[in-house]
Order: structure tokens, then sequence, then C-alpha cells
């Protein structure tokens, strides 16, 4: 399940990463304000799209919680203009 999920974003497919999200839900990304209900969510995440080239998660470690998995790992955002940025992801 992580490993579609992520490739879901790695692939800058928004409706396959709405799919794992409840109806409901509230995603907030980096500082960007907070995007509650799929609707709000699909325009926040396409408009990140496309202000990139690419992204490229690598997922270093994954933690089962009651409520849900917690991952952790390395996220490297191509820029425009051809920069890389690498962050970490949790």
């Amino acid at each position: 399940m992580i490993n579609r999920l992520f490739k879901a974003i790695d692939s800058k497919d928004s409706k396959t990463f709405l799919s794992f999200l409840a109806p409901s839900c509230v995603f907030r990304f980096g500082n960007m304000a907070p995007a509650e209900g799929k609707q709000e969510i699909e325009i926040s995440v396409n408009y990140f799209f496309e202000s990139i080239e690419s992204l490229v998660h690598e997922i270093i470690d994954v933690w089962d919680i009651p409520e849900g998995k917690v991952c952790h790992g390395q996220v490297s955002y191509t820029r425009k203009d051809g920069t890389v940025l690498n962050n970490p992801v949790c």
C-alpha cells in the first residue's frame, strides 16, 4: 500500500493519491494552508505538481500505529529550472 501511494505521488497522479484519503480528511503540505476535503486537496496537490518538474520519494522506514501508518524518508524535488531540492519527509 505504501509503495502504491508514493508511486502515485511520484507520478504526479492526484486521482490515485486521493483514493488513499478519507472523504473528510485534511491535508497539509509543508507550510501551505491546510486543504479540507478531497476536492480542495486535489486543487492544492495539482497546483504543487504543476510547480515542479518531478519528485522522487525514498521511504526509509514505516511504522504501524493503531490509527494507520507513519512513514519516514527523503524526497527529491526537481524544479522547473533543473535544480534539485532534497528534504526529509514524514
